[in-house]
């Protein structure tokens, strides 16, 4: 994904918005380490190939383990 932003389009951006959902989505082969490992990959690609670029992450509901436990309400305690 980043050597295709990389490579495809133009870099001349100032922000991007990182929307999450770092994880595979086979949700039986999920743990916290994994997720964790993954969420830094992406991390250190986006740092390696774009040094100069600030990136705003929003974590997608499969970034937590167990996944989609996030409270988007607030009703939930």
């Amino acid at each position: 994904m980043v050597s295709f932003i990389k490579n495809n389009l133009n870099s001349d951006f100032d922000f991007a918005v990182w929307t999450g959902d770092n994880t595979s989505h086979d949700i039986w082969h999920q743990n916290l380490k994994r997720n964790l490992e993954n969420t830094a990959m992406i991390t250190d690609a986006f740092k390696k190939n774009f040094p100069d670029k600030i990136f705003f992450p929003q974590m997608g509901n499969h970034e937590s383990f167990p996944v989609n436990v996030y409270d988007y309400t607030g009703t939930r305690e």
